[in-house]
This record gives structure tokens, sequence and C-alpha cells, in this order.
């Protein structure tokens, strides 16, 4: 979408479950301009995910990353880049997920909570991101070990993030192939098709 096209829709907040994300390449730095975003969208997301935070492990941040109408659960990094945050709507009653997280310093960090939903079942929400640093093989077993978990849980699950995976390289790669395999045989199915970051 592009912001023009996101308001066209007309979408109803209160008829929908949302979650927006974003690779924002430091929260603090571009905090401003995830306000103008989200105050040009013109629409209440129930859950903001950030990857790339950029918050760092043990170090507070210096500028204020609050959301109004929303609570924060986020996971730190030890590297220069890394880090996810959630912004969860104030409408939500939920619990985080520690156990459910993967954290390998300055390979993969993740955030996880639960949605307690008292009409239905309960809704799980991640948040990953998957350094350079780590091999597509590495971060395809991480997963592996995720998913096994998840569907242990039996319950609807999102996952948000930047796994930095490329799936244009899905007939070509075999290590890319069986990413999307994994994934594909616990029922998670990429909901972004085209590629996010193009470069020469």
């Amino acid at each position: 979408y592009s912001v023009d096209y996101f308001c066209s829709k007309n979408y109803k907040a209160n008829q929908l479950f949302s979650i927006f994300h974003l690779n924002i390449a430091s929260l603090q730095y571009y905090k401003n301009d995830l306000d103008i975003l989200l105050d040009a969208l013109k629409f209440q997301f129930d859950i903001i995910a950030i990857s790339e935070s950029r918050l760092m492990k043990d170090v507070d941040p210096v500028h204020d990353i609050s959301l109004p109408n929303y609570h924060i659960e986020d996971t730190r990094t030890e590297a220069s880049k890394g880090g996810t945050l959630l912004y969860i709507s104030d409408k939500l009653n939920y619990k985080p997920r520690k156990d459910l997280e993967i954290y390998r310093a300055r390979k993969i960090e993740s955030t996880f909570i639960e949605i307690i939903n008292s009409k239905g079942k309960n809704m799980i929400i991640g948040c990953i991101y998957k350094h350079h640093t780590i091999t597509p093989k590495e971060f395809t077993k991480e997963m592996s070990l995720l998913l096994t978990k998840l569907s242990k849980e039996k319950k609807p699950c999102y996952l948000a993030g930047d796994f930095n995976m490329n799936l244009l390289h899905l007939e070509t790669k075999p290590e890319i192939e069986n990413y999307f395999d994994v994934m594909t045989n616990q029922n998670f199915t990429p909901l972004i098709t085209y590629p996010t970051r193009i470069t020469s």
C-alpha cells in the first residue's frame, strides 16, 4: 500500500484485527517519522510490530518511544542493529510469552505475546529480526524449533518481522526452498508476496 491507497480503502478498525510491521532501522532516531506515518494512515492498529528497533540491551532509551494508547513489549539487541518491539493496543488483554522467544546474541531477536480472547481462542503474535550474521540454514533450524512449539499451542498465530530471506531465490537456492517448506508445512503462508527491499 501507499498511504493514499490505504486511506482510500476506508478500513474500519473496530471490524478488523490489524497488524502493522515496519523495519525502522532505529526507533529513537525515526520515532517522529513513525508518528507522522501513523497519523497519515488514520487507522488505529491493534498491533504495531517494529524490527531493528536498535534499542540496546541494558541501556535505557534517550528519547521517548511510547505511543498513546499502546503498551510496549520488546527485546533489546547486543548488536549495532537488531531488536524487536511490539506496541499492543490498550484495548487488548495480553500476556508476554517469553517462553516462545528466540534470542541468539547478534543473530536473532524476537518478541512474543498472547492475546487473551474471552470470546474465542487466544492468539499469538510474534515479531522476529534475523541478522545477516546467521546463515539461512541456521535460521531455518531455529524457526523449525519455534514452529514445533507453536503447533502445540493450537492457537492462531501471526509472525511479523524482518526475516532477511530472499524468497525470489525460492527455486534457485536450496536453503531458501527449505526455509519456505518448513514454514508452509506448518501452515504459515507469507502475506507479503512482493519484494520489500530493492537494491542495485
